[in-house]
């Protein structure tokens, strides 16, 4: 997916967190399965669902913690500073100005400027 505009590069960061921690629950859950499943006989093709779902999510985590890479990679350090303490560390604007030594309004604009250099950048695809 390219991330086209401004709005959806936004999106796109917010979700970070929620999806990395929806996949280490379902990762979690499907351990969980296997190990309950491990102690019964004549269960092996529900093991190799269990193992094969582990698999898919933990590639779904690595893509993403791939893109956050490559994206916050782009930017410079400043750029980077506030977009992991917005969009990682979730800080709201408040008190954005405690954690990376900017001002509310100077850190808004190097996060606007971080934004606009993300538009166009492809996420969920691994090379």
């Amino acid at each position: 997916m390219v991330l086209n505009t401004v709005k959806e590069v936004k999106e796109w960061l917010r979700n970070i967190p929620i999806v990395k921690a929806e996949l280490a629950l379902k990762i979690k859950f499907y351990q969980e399965l296997e190990e309950e499943f491990n102690k019964v006989e004549n269960f092996e093709k529900s093991l190799k669902y269990y193992r094969g779902q582990i698999e898919s999510l933990q590639d779904k985590m690595e893509t993403l913690m791939e893109d956050v890479d490559r994206l916050f990679g782009i930017l410079d350090e400043n750029e980077r500073l506030v977009m992991v303490a917005r969009y990682i560390n979730l800080i709201r604007w408040d008190y954005i100005e405690f954690h990376v030594f900017y001002s509310r309004r100077q850190a808004i604009r190097v996060h606007d400027h971080a934004l606009l250099k993300l538009v166009g950048q492809a996420v969920g695809e691994r090379e």
